[in-house]
């Protein structure tokens, strides 16, 4: 079985997915996935750097992230020109990554699952919906400004609309403790399919 997890910025879809991952669950990140594009993907690097400024690279050679997020997340056009260069890299990873899994109990987490029409590639997807103020302090905790976390936040599907999408929905308002009881509960309905 695969399943494919998403959610806002800042609801806690990292947690989830080592929840899964402690349940058995092979896992993988599609922003870890971006991370290490932006770092060690030479020739992405380079198409990053002539087409949005060489300025975006860091001391280590590597892609700024945060100095590309405040460029992207200001101009659709950007951020979608952006898009067309890493997605279709970050595409073939976790598709081999299913590949690799097939037959096994695997998830990937995708902010964008949704937005990209993703979710016909997975058995089953699962939405992490968290209160709006909660989100709010996770990433003020992080060091992202207001202005930046409402970027971030309009430029995805709101969660009401992942959440009506999904075919599974876990709250993290509370505990982890209660968070774990939630993915447990709901790998038990899952293998019921």
């Amino acid at each position: 079985m695969n399943v494919g997890l998403t959610g806002d910025i800042g609801s806690g879809k990292s947690t989830v997915l080592k929840l899964f991952e402690e349940a058995g669950f092979s896992a993988l990140s599609a922003d870890a996935i971006v991370h290490d594009l932006l770092r060690e993907d030479h020739e992405l690097i380079e198409e990053v750097c002539t087409a949005f400024g060489s300025h975006l690279r860091n001391e280590e050679g590597s892609i700024d992230r945060r100095r590309l997020g405040a460029l992207i997340f200001e101009d659709q056009t950007l951020r979608k020109r952006l898009e067309g260069m890493v997605h279709p890299r970050v595409g073939e990873v976790w598709k081999s990554f299913l590949e690799t899994h097939a037959g096994e109990d695997a998830i990937v987490e995708i902010p964008l699952l949704f937005e990209k029409k993703l979710e016909t590639s997975f058995d089953h997807s699962v939405t992490v919906y968290t209160s709006f103020e909660i989100k709010l302090r996770r990433l003020l905790e992080r060091g992202m400004d207001d202005v930046a976390i409402r970027a971030r936040l309009d430029a995805q599907l709101h969660q009401e609309s992942k959440a009506d999408r999904s075919d599974f929905l876990i709250t993290n308002n509370g505990s982890l403790e209660f968070l774990r009881k939630q993915v447990i509960e709901c790998i038990q309905v899952m293998k019921q399919f």
